[in-house]
Formats: structure tokens, C-alpha cells, sequence
């Protein structure tokens, strides 16, 4: 082994490490030969080979050991990372710990995903299912690629929902690959087939869609870049579960909507009141299971206890879930009833209502400034 071999840390997972061997070696087999390691100006490690020419063969036998080693064993496989190429765009070296993909903590259970019940059901049948039964829709001749298209204001669990999906995909052995810049998706799209069956999710792919009246057919640049990798060849047969959100699906061009890029659109609503009813369930559940409700409060009364809550953002009904407690204990009572959650609800209802206004003042403040938000968030109404 070369004087100058080192130990590295190689990620693994989240705060995992494992110690790889980096250095020349000179392996008997190889009478006199040696492989040494190195990194280039992109995002490849090469390996120099010197051998006798009656060894040659052997370098072919290594690629195709390390493709198969890849491709079976890639630290990625399986897990949930996020990816950015942005390093490459910007034309810069790779940095082996900077721009590689980053492990994503997750945990999040389906359990915790409460939404109206046709929501639940149709992430049933597009996203779960997939993951779940994978093998025995591909042994009834459903393929696993798919692409959904979540749409929902803020604050309805977009969010929260990503990392349910990746939880539920890695304990199926299905990689999971979040992308944030939609500049980014063509590398992303490319490196969610490699490590196939895998989730590819992106946030905002309005941004990457949205309609320019300045190009042909109203596409942009980053548009025809989309449809393209959506529809090439090497994407056609990937198993790749494509994911998209989008808080303004009237910005996405109608190109990328039909079926065979987009298979299904699924809208999320903030919740109605039976979900809300659930949200109040689950927020007053402790880490050993028990519940701080009053336990003579049954579904019924609970979901008329939370009719002032339709429409909420789970946010707001988490707030009203604390008050309700806090308007218990304060009143002498451990627990609180179906009273305290009423009138949590309707004294937090004026307060949703108002963000609800502002809201609609500004259809299109995701696109805006934050400066020019607030000075619209400031202005009267007329």
C-alpha cells in the first residue's frame, strides 16, 4: 500500500460515517501493477490502472464489478437524500463533501398525515400503494413509474407529507431524492433512475412551468427542459415515482399536465372539520399513546366541537388544540372538553379569517419581492 494511503470518512447516512481505504495499491495478482484513486474536476472518481499487458483484462473485469457494486450497493440506494447541481451550472469544481447529495433526516409515520378522507384515499391509490405494493403491481403489469402533482396553499402539510413518503419509500428499499431548484431536475430525474425504484419529489415546479409569452408556444427554456427530460427515451422505462408540489397550479403550463408526464393531480385542501376533529386527536396524543382529551368525548362530539375549525390550517388548529388545554387547566379541569375546544376554535376563527383576506389580496405573492408583499400587506382594502 502507498506510504501516503488515508482513512476517510465517507457519509453513509445521517450522522453515519464510514472509514474507506484511499490510496494506491499495488495487489500481488497484478505482478507489479497498481490502481490508485483520484478525483477529477467533475463529480467522477477515476481509477489509474498500470498493469502488464497480459493483466489488461483485468481493468475490464473491474468496471464491470464496480458498475455492478454501484448499482446494487450505492450508499444512496434506499435512503432519502436531497441533490443540487448548482455547483455545476455555476461552472465550479466538485467538492466530494460540499455538493455531494446529503442525507435527509426523516421519521415522520403516515399516522401523522391527517387530511379530508378523499385526499387520503387518492394519495392512497397514487403514492402509497406504489410503494407499499410495488411488487405486486409489477407482477399485475402496472409499471412503477408515475407522475402526481400535489397542489395546496401554504400550510396545508406539503411539506410534512415529503417526509412521510420518504419514511414510507426507505422502509420499502425505495430511494427517495428531494430536489429544491428546479433547474436542477434533468440531473436529478437522471441520478432517481440510477438508483431506481426511487421517489424523485420537487417543491414549486410552477417555477420550472410556468407559461412565457416571450418564447415559442408560450414555453420557457427550463419548460422545454422538463418536457424533454420527462419524455426521453432514457426516462421512459425508469422505475421513478415523480413527485411534484405547486402552491399555484394555474401557473403551470398545460404541456406538462397531460397524462404520461402527469398521471395524477391531487388537491389538498386545508382540512374540513372531520379532519380537524382528527388533527385535535392527534395533537393532544402524548409520546406514550394516551390522550389529555376528556376520554367521554367520542367522534361525534368532537367533530361538532370542531365546526369553527373548517378550513384551518393545521397550524391554526395545533394553536387551538393549546388553548383549549391551557382554558382547562386555568378553569381547575386536567382534561379538556368539547366547551374548551369550542371556544378555542372560535375565538382563533377571526384570526384565520384575516389571513384568509390577506391572502386573496395578494394571489400571486410567492412571485413578489418581500418588500412588495408587505407594502401589499399594509395597503387597505378597497
Amino acid at each position: 500500500i502507498d506510504v501516503d494511503a488515508q482513512m476517510i470518512s465517507v457519509p453513509v447516512g445521517v450522522n453515519e460515517t464510514r472509514k474507506v481505504l484511499f490510496a494506491k495499491i499495488e495487489p500481488p495478482v497484478l505482478e507489479g501493477g497498481w490502481l490508485q484513486p483520484c478525483l477529477s474536476h467533475g463529480e467522477w472518481l477515476h481509477v489509474h490502472c498500470h498493469l502488464r499487458r497480459k493483466n489488461s483484462s483485468f481493468a475490464d473485469e473491474l468496471e464491470k464489478a464496480v458498475k455492478q457494486k454501484l448499482k446494487r450497493d450505492s450508499i444512496y440506494r434506499g435512503k432519502a437524500i436531497e441533490v443540487s447541481y448548482k455547483w455545476k451550472r455555476d461552472a465550479n469544481q466538485f467538492d466530494p463533501v460540499e455538493n455531494a447529495p446529503q442525507f435527509i433526516s426523516i421519521g415522520a409515520a403516515k399516522e401523522d398525515i391527517v387530511l379530508p378522507r378523499h385526499v387520503e384515499e387518492a394519495l392512497r391509490i397514487s403514492v402509497f400503494s406504489r410503494l407499499e405494493a410495488r411488487g405486486l403491481l409489477k407482477e399485475n403489469g402496472i409499471p412503477f413509474r408515475h407522475g402526481v402533482l400535489l397542489a395546496g396553499t401554504y400550510g396545508v402539510g406539503k411539506s410534512l407529507l415529503a417526509e412521510v413518503i420518504a419514511t414510507v419509500a426507505n422502509s420499502h428499499g425505495i430511494s427517495f431524492i428531494m430536489v429544491k431548484d428546479p433547474a436542477d431536475l434533468t440531473e436529478a430525474y437522471a441520478e432517481a433512475a440510477r438508483l431506481g425504484p426511487a421517489v424523485l419529489f420537487m417543491e414549486d415546479i410552477d417555477k420550472a412551468t410556468e407559461s412565457d409569452a416571450s418564447e415559442s408556444h408560450g414555453r420557457s427554456n427550463a419548460m422545454n427542459t422538463l418536457l424533454n427530460t420527462m419524455d426521453s427515451a432514457g426516462t421512459k422505462n425508469a422505475e421513478v415515482l415523480a413527485i411534484f408540489t405547486t402552491n399555484h397550479p394555474e401557473a403551470i403550463h398545460p404541456a406538462a399536465l397531460r397524462a404520461g408526464r402527469i398521471d395524477a393531480y391531487i388537491e389538498i385542501p386545508p382540512p374540513d372539520v372531520e379532519a380537524a376533529s382528527r388533527l385535535v386527536r392527534l395533537y393532544t396524543r402524548m409520546p406514550d399513546g394516551t390522550s389529555v382529551l376528556d376520554d367521554t368525548i367520542d367522534d361525534a362530539a368532537l367533530i361538532t366541537a370542531c365546526t369553527q375549525m373548517d378550513g384551518m390550517s393545521p397550524a391554526f388548529i395545533a394553536t387551538v388544540t393549546r388553548n383549549a388545554r391551557i382554558r382547562a387547566m386555568t378553569s381547575g379541569r386536567s382534561t379538556p372538553g368539547t366547551e374548551d375546544i369550542a371556544a378555542s376554535a372560535s375565538a382563533s376563527r377571526r384570526h384565520h379569517e384575516m389571513v384568509q383576506e390577506l391572502s386573496q389580496r395578494i394571489p400571486s405573492a410567492g412571485k413578489l419581492h418581500p418588500l412588495q408583499k408587505l407594502m401589499l400587506l399594509l395597503q387597505p382594502p378597497q
